[in-house]
């Protein structure tokens, strides 16, 4: 498909960019159809502390909004919200919810209409491609696994398993060194202002903020490169080419 629009291959020999690394996290599956996903199983699970004035689209939505607001706080700060926004008439422990979680995500989890698709994109227009997220190998490996990531992507490093999790700069310069590339010749896609979109430019790589939850943070500098479906990834690739051309 994108071979057919964009002939990358007859430009990119005379072009710096060599690798396409992504975030996992709200980048390569959507959290929000993955919450949808596990409704059912939620009301089930948590039958004796739920707030029954709530419906499960309701409940849904509270695991959503407190996902994309919590997360900068981790697990425990998604947790906090889901109680804040009362979906719990009487709160379980944070244990027992996160071991829902780790046990039913990767079930649920759904991938982005064309995740696999621009994968397969990278490969064909002979991208290496690679994936930095931050969290624990356990956890992170379950989501990999199940979205068969693995197969798909050259390259993974987890924060848990280097000892150092984004905004650190460390994730970062591990991939340049494993894939033997400068910064400057990889982009980074992820939907985290923080986590990915200003930490990948301070370690020099060029940043693609996917707008997927849509949270800027108005203390980080704006990226120019902005796509809301990961098959533009073609196209911006094109311009920041035809930008770099004009500043030769």
């Amino acid at each position: 498909m994108f071979s057919k629009t964009f002939s990358i291959s007859h430009w990119r020999e005379h072009y710096m960019i060599k690798a396409v690394i992504f975030d996992m996290d709200h980048t390569l599956y959507d959290r929000d159809g993955t919450y949808r996903n596990m409704g059912e199983s939620f009301c089930n699970v948590f039958k004796d502390y739920i707030n029954h004035d709530k419906t499960r689209e309701e409940l849904v939505q509270i695991l959503q909004q407190s996902d994309k607001e919590g997360a900068y706080c981790g697990w425990e700060g998604i947790y906090e919200k889901v109680c804040e926004y009362r979906a719990f008439r009487t709160p379980p422990s944070f244990e027992m919810f996160y071991g829902y979680i780790f046990d039913r995500f990767s079930e649920c989890i759904e991938p982005y209409e064309d995740t696999y698709e621009i994968l397969e994109w990278c490969k064909a227009s002979g991208y290496q491609t690679g994936i930095i997220t931050n969290g624990t190998e356990d956890f992170q490996m379950k989501k990999i696994k199940a979205l068969q990531l693995d197969r798909h992507v050259e390259h993974i490093i987890i924060g848990g398993v280097i000892g150092s999790q984004k905004p650190d700069l460390k994730p970062f310069y591990a991939m340049s060194s494993l894939l033997q590339l400068k910064p400057s010749e990889m982009v980074y896609v992820g939907d985290n202002p923080l986590n990915d979109i200003d930490a990948s430019r301070r370690a020099g790589f060029i940043p693609i903020w996917f707008r997927s939850v849509g949270i800027w943070l108005e203390s980080v500098e704006r990226t120019a490169y902005c796509i809301d479906r990961l098959k533009e990834i073609p196209a911006v690739i094109a311009a920041i080419r035809e930008r770099e051309d004009c500043l030769k």
